[in-house]
């Protein structure tokens, strides 16, 4: 009678070729869902300037701050945007860049946190609007893709 199974050395040549394969495919799972997550910071940026065009709509000014809701102050500094700071899904934390809005702009940044903190290379997202950039000018390039 003859016993069938693995040998030793068969076992462990198979657990070396799942590891080099893990090692290989896990940076580009990493970025893949890093990219995936950069949506949110996308959409809470979207939804930051619909709330900026709300309110300049009644206001001379854009807001400079994010608050629970939109004052319209004596100028930009003390204007006050009704917007969270915290993206819906958690990963980023929006803010308007110190001293950026006025009558014409402002300029968005959102810094990853919580599990999308290791996404160094889109650290942080920023879109600027002002009469140049109507749509936005983006940055980093290769994050908004």
């Amino acid at each position: 009678m003859k016993i069938r199974g693995y040998t030793l050395i068969e076992v462990l040549i198979v657990i070396v070729i799942v590891a080099i394969l893990v090692t290989i495919a896990y940076p580009f799972y990493a970025n893949f869902v890093n990219s995936a997550r950069r949506v949110d910071a996308m959409a809470a940026i979207a939804g930051l300037g619909l709330a900026q065009e709300q309110l300049r709509a009644s206001c001379p000014f854009y807001g400079q701050n994010l608050g629970n809701a939109n004052v319209c102050g004596a100028d930009a500094a003390n204007t006050t945007v009704n917007y969270d700071a915290l993206s819906s899904e958690g990963f980023y934390i929006l803010s308007i860049v110190a001293n950026s809005a006025t009558g014409n702009g402002y300029t968005v940044s959102a810094d990853p946190q919580n599990a999308q903190a290791g996404d160094s290379e889109c650290d942080p997202m920023t879109v600027t609007i002002d009469a140049a950039n109507p749509r936005g000018m983006r940055g980093p390039d290769g994050c908004w893709d």
